[in-house]
């Protein structure tokens, strides 16, 4: 793997699919009752990013360009079984500066989100791609 990291069996099949997140810790744990990842889409992914210390399923929301959330990419309705891929998103790095915003008598700065995102087959852990995802460049105040 290009992190230098060897992920070995989990101990027991995933109950839930909240058990996937094991792929993206330090010793990874890959799933072998997982779905094979067959390379045709779309291919059903959960997606973990970190809170504080362990890695949590984000919860996809209906956008322009997917009208629909196929329950598959959705971690509170998928089945682990069904799981072919798991993707890890870093903690974001502060990017460049793209605006300010003032709440009250303080003003914070804005700066771009940058996230590193590595996609790994859940039944095997090797890693299938990575990417980097940068956000807008200038934004409003939420």
């Amino acid at each position: 793997m290009a992190d230098g990291r060897t992920p070995r069996p989990a101990p027991k099949p995933a109950a839930e699919t909240k058990d996937l997140s094991a792929l993206c810790d330090d010793e990874p744990r890959f799933y072998s009752n997982t779905a094979a990842y067959t390379r045709t889409g779309p291919s059903p992914i959960v997606v973990f990013e970190p809170v504080g210390p362990n890695f949590h399923p984000v919860f996809l929301t209906e956008t322009e360009l997917t009208k629909a959330k196929p329950e598959i990419w959705q971690p509170d309705k998928a089945r682990p079984q069904d799981v072919q891929l798991v993707a890890c998103v870093s903690k974001p790095d502060e990017g460049e500066k793209v605006g300010s915003c003032t709440f009250t008598s303080n003003t914070f700065d804005l700066h771009r989100g940058e996230y590193e995102v590595t996609v790994y087959e859940a039944r095997t852990g090797k890693e299938v791609a990575e990417l980097e995802v940068r956000g807008k460049d200038s934004g409003g105040c939420p």
